[in-house]
């Protein structure tokens, strides 16, 4: 029984050292995920950031571009056509 008790001894040492490595993983799992959602919530930030500055981009294009922008006004020509043939087909779907 006597070499029983450094066995056991050393068994639960190890338990217990196991049992604060879990405690430690959990903590730094729960970092991680509250890291992940802060991250995500970045991303969505920035991608709607981007959404609006290729809006606006576009618009300052289209308004150079009518400003007498040289080079591109067949090209703003060719997206009014566009536009103004959408509208035509929103204006018959409403009518039809």
């Amino acid at each position: 029984m006597s070499k029983l008790s450094p066995i056991i001894q050393n068994i639960s040492e190890k338990i217990e050292l196991l049992n604060q490595r879990t405690e430690k993983a959990e903590e730094e799992k729960l970092t991680l995920k509250k890291m992940i959602g802060d991250l995500s919530e970045q991303l969505d930030s920035k991608q709607h950031e981007i959404e609006k500055l290729e809006e606006e981009n576009g618009k300052l294009r289209m308004a150079n571009s009518l400003s007498g922008g040289g080079e591109a006004v067949t090209e703003t020509k060719l997206k009014i056509n566009e536009l103004v043939r959408e509208i035509d087909k929103c204006i018959a779907l409403l009518n039809g």
